[in-house]
């Protein structure tokens, strides 16, 4: 009985958008209007480049060096601006 009622709140939570079905997708990892792709890498690029990047993607992003490079210009940036609101920084 304790199965059951462990399962049906599992598929809840499922439905409810709680937990990710079979695997944890990356969040950059979305729908656009020439297909899914990672949000980060130019349609061209992701067409030539796919099959490289789709298993970070589907491993929630885990040893995406696409993802390393962003988090880490990210971090860079609000080190330089005192923790300012710029997202990337030229030059």
């Amino acid at each position: 009985m304790l199965h059951v009622t462990v399962e049906l709140i599992y598929r809840r939570a499922v439905f409810r958008g709680l937990f990710m079905l079979e695997e944890s997708v990356c969040r950059y990892y979305r729908p656009t209007a020439k297909g899914s792709r990672c949000v980060f890498i130019g349609v061209s690029e992701w067409k030539a480049l796919n099959n490289k990047y789709l298993q970070y993607c589907k491993a929630g992003g885990s040893g995406c060096p696409v993802l390393a490079t962003i988090t880490k210009k990210m971090s860079n940036n609000q080190a330089r601006k005192g923790g300012g609101r710029v997202l990337l920084e030229e030059g």
